[in-house]
């Protein structure tokens, strides 16, 4: 028995076109409009809802329809475990809702309430911002809030962000990023005290907030653990 009696194998494969790897960086840059990661129709058609996969949708779903208030997330894995992937796929389900709810419905998957949801990709390593929320309130459309952010946003300015949408944050390879600040007291600080009220707004009922951050490895204590209520840690492998 040969692989093509078992599969067909897809054209882009067959012409050596395939994309075999995905970056979260590229996520909504222009230089690359053609890659996999911004065309969500090829993207879902590509896309297995793998185990993990399927256990990420469902936090998310328990999350927006009530069922659960903690809507912060921390991914860890090794590389090349689909943790970018799922990343991902779960920002393509919720910044093109159209094509995310035909594949969630050609897998069996429960349907998310994803009209009028928005998503924000924030790559750490890439994007390396003084501060991080920076680049999530200007992605958001929200530079009037944050010309009014003094120390870091407060719950009440992050509140006012995500109003009564749906707005999901992604924050790749934080650890890196998080460590290469550590002989700045002052920003560090700034930052952690952001994800603290980030998480506070992200487990409040009521809020669709979620926010998800992916780690190479589980985080070390002065990340993960001195942020409260602490995120929810799924293995992805």
């Amino acid at each position: 028995m040969l692989i093509q009696d078992v599969v067909e194998a897809r054209p882009d494969v067959l012409a050596g076109n395939f994309q075999g790897d995905l970056r979260a960086y590229r996520v909504g840059r222009e230089a690359d409009a053609d890659k996999l990661e911004n065309t969500p129709q090829l993207f879902f058609a590509v896309t297995y809802p793998s185990a993990s996969l399927q256990r990420l949708i469902e936090l998310v779903h328990r999350k927006l329809t009530g069922d659960r208030v903690q809507g912060a997330f921390l991914p860890i894995g090794r590389m090349g475990s689909g943790k970018t992937h799922a990343l991902i796929a779960l920002y393509n389900l919720l910044a093109h809702p159209k094509q995310g709810r035909k594949w969630l419905q050609d897998h069996g998957l429960p349907s998310l309430p994803l009209e009028g949801s928005r998503a924000v990709m924030i790559s750490a390593q890439e994007d390396q911002p003084e501060y991080l929320w920076e680049p999530l309130f200007r992605r958001a459309g929200r530079e009037d809030l944050l010309a009014k952010v003094k120390d870091y946003p407060t719950i009440s300015q992050l509140k006012e962000l995500v109003d009564e949408s749906t707005l999901v944050i992604f924050i790749d390879e934080i650890e890196d990023w998080y460590d290469s600040i550590a002989a700045d007291e002052v920003r560090r600080g700034g930052n952690r005290g952001f994800l603290q009220n980030l998480t506070e707004v992200a487990s409040e009922p009521g809020f669709n907030l979620l926010c998800r951050d992916v780690c190479k490895r589980p985080c070390r204590p002065s990340l993960a653990h001195r942020v409260t209520p602490r995120p929810i840690r799924k293995p992805i492998n």
